[in-house]
């Protein structure tokens, strides 16, 4: 816009010099009135006219252009990422590594047992054999098998209401750490009838088979079984009371060991 000012004004400057050379002044001569001279040659410094450079204006053109109006756009809210339940798979071991993977010790199963079991499969063993049918007072543990009732935590003890039967069960749970003491009781127990005690000599056989076994402080006296052939001679009755009473520490030995 500038240089379009000073160009029209350069312009203006140039057409009043040249109003004012177009003229020249005649002396006047006695007498005549003097014409004046006109110049009709075009001098040579005359500049050429200049277009006029002015560039035609449209007035649509210079309307201000309105952009279209722009909405504002709405930020995009992005919802965050829902944690992921799924647990991280551990880092693969390193290759070349030989440190063996180290698994949780297994607690070892400690089986409990009952006296009350070992019963019925004593019973179950025996059917119609099994001879005891009275439950043994508490006092004559002590009293006649020579039990020293501190070191019983539970027991069960039975034989026969008759007396001249001496099939004998008796089943105890020692105290921690007093099985070795009641079984040593039951042995010096079953020792006594062979060695001084009076019986029928059909009760014999049934006396030198009787057993004492232990698992831990869980204790058994075993004298039971069938009654054997008073007409077989002495070593056959023994063999015949062993193979009855081997019936039940068998069965005790297998529920202590499956």
């Amino acid at each position: 816009m500038k240089k379009l000012l000073l160009l029209l004004l350069a312009l203006s400057l140039m057409a009043t010099m040249l109003a004012g050379c177009g003229e020249e002044v005649v002396p006047e001569v006695d007498g005549e009135e003097q014409q004046p001279v006109v110049d009709t040659d075009v001098p040579e410094d005359v500049p050429e006219e200049i277009p006029d450079s002015t560039p035609t204006v449209n007035p649509e053109e210079n309307k201000p252009v309105t952009s279209p109006e722009t909405k504002p756009v709405k930020p995009e809210t992005t919802k965050p990422a829902k944690p992921s339940t799924t647990p991280e798979k551990p880092a693969d071991k390193p290759a070349g590594s030989n440190t063996p993977e180290q698994k949780p010790e297994d607690k070892p199963t400690v089986k409990e047992y009952s006296i009350k079991e070992v019963h019925t499969i004593i019973k179950n063993t025996y059917g119609d054999d099994y001879r005891p049918n009275v439950e043994i007072p508490k006092e004559s543990l002590k009293d006649l098998f020579g039990i020293n009732l501190d070191d019983v935590e539970e027991y069960i003890a039975e034989q026969p209401m008759i007396s001249a039967n001496i099939d004998t069960f008796i089943a105890i749970k020692a105290k921690s750490g007093k099985g070795a003491a009641v079984a040593g009781t039951l042995n010096s127990y079953k020792d006594s009838l062979l060695n001084g005690a009076m019986m029928y000599p059909s009760n014999m056989p049934k006396a030198q088979a009787a057993k004492v076994i232990s698992h831990g402080d869980y204790v058994f006296l075993v004298m039971l079984g069938a009654a054997g052939d008073m007409e077989a001679d002495e070593a056959t009755q023994l063999n015949f009371a062993k193979a009855q009473v081997e019936k039940g520490t068998n069965a005790i030995n297998n529920y202590f060991t499956k």
